[in-house]
């Protein structure tokens, strides 16, 4: 898996523009990370996540916050090093 695994291929007036879409780059037991833009609320994300990678829980997934021990004093919205305009984002179930 990785920020480039989906790709959508759009036409415009005999130019192809291509457009990554949003994908799961890494999975745990009780977390994943995805690759998103960064234009995309908390409840996109994790409507994307529950969509891709249902956890059979109740409550699903959920945004890791800045606040959570779990961060380690990093960012909650990290810049994609490979696509621009996307940020990687760590979600808990």
């Amino acid at each position: 898996m990785g920020c480039l695994g989906d790709i959508i291929l759009y036409k415009q007036k005999e130019q192809s523009i291509m457009i990554p879409s949003p994908s799961i780059t890494k999975t745990g037991v009780f977390d994943i990370q995805v690759c998103v833009p960064k234009d995309w609320t908390d409840q996109m994300v994790t409507e994307f996540a529950n969509k891709q990678s249902p956890t059979g829980t109740a409550n699903g997934w959920r945004v890791r916050k800045q606040s959570d021990y779990k961060l380690a004093e990093a960012l909650e919205r990290v810049d994609c090093s490979i696509l621009i305009d996307h940020v990687h984002i760590m979600l808990d179930c």
